[in-house]
């Protein structure tokens, strides 16, 4: 509940109380006020607290999807959070989950939490996991955001998806995320427009819904 949003709406089906203030119930809908106290136990979701995030994606370490991620990332991880990028040093769009076993990687520290890798965009989530923040593994790893959509057969090819696998294998909640350009914003001002907005929501969201999987057979987004 955003004490400061007037009018914060959630459905009866949830187990709530409210002390005092001026809730009113219309229907199956329940509004609560600023000046309301309210104890939230929603069901069938669990609440999540996320610390650190791990940032990657396919397109680059120079990417402007990958700025858009980050924002996103701030957004999450909050106040008490980090947001780490590991990144590729170059494009790496089309390369799926492949690895590198043949050729070193070098990692390049760019500041402080930033850093470009030459490999694929699986080997950058490994290098973060392993070697970047190996000391405090991160709670939640993002990728993208993709320039162009990912799905049918593009999710196939997709590095952006492929981080999101390998981050899922090693048991880190993964989500992927890709923004269509089309004919009717690849010409915007902000073409990521719509991840800009929804991103976040969207995020916060799957995190409510908490459906990870167990075991060795996990789930990614």
């Amino acid at each position: 509940f955003d004490k400061n949003k007037k009018g914060t709406i959630f459905s009866v089906s949830d187990v709530f109380t409210v002390q005092g203030g001026s809730s009113s119930v219309k229907g199956k809908i329940i509004t609560l006020e600023p000046s309301d106290k309210v104890k939230v136990n929603l069901k069938n979701k669990a609440t999540f607290e996320i610390g650190d995030d791990l940032v990657a994606n396919d397109d680059g370490i120079n990417a402007p999807g990958l700025s858009v991620l980050e924002n996103i990332a701030n957004i999450i991880a909050g106040s008490d959070g980090e947001v780490w990028i590991v990144a590729p040093s170059s494009e790496q769009s089309g390369v799926a989950h492949c690895i590198s076993f043949t050729k070193p990687m070098q990692i390049s520290k760019i500041s402080e939490r930033k850093f470009s890798v030459d490999g694929s965009p699986a080997d950058c989530v490994l290098a973060g996991i392993y070697d970047v923040m190996r000391s405090n593994k991160p709670d939640l790893i993002l990728s993208g955001v993709n320039r162009g959509n990912n799905s049918a057969d593009n999710s196939l090819y997709s590095g952006t998806i492929g981080a999101a696998i390998e981050g899922t294998i090693h048991k880190i909640k993964s989500i992927a995320l890709s923004q269509y350009l089309g004919p009717r914003n690849i010409k915007n001002k902000d073409p990521f427009e719509a991840a800009n907005y929804y991103g976040a929501e969207i995020i916060e969201k799957l995190l409510e819904y908490n459906e990870w999987g167990t075991g060795d057979y996990r789930v990614f987004y």
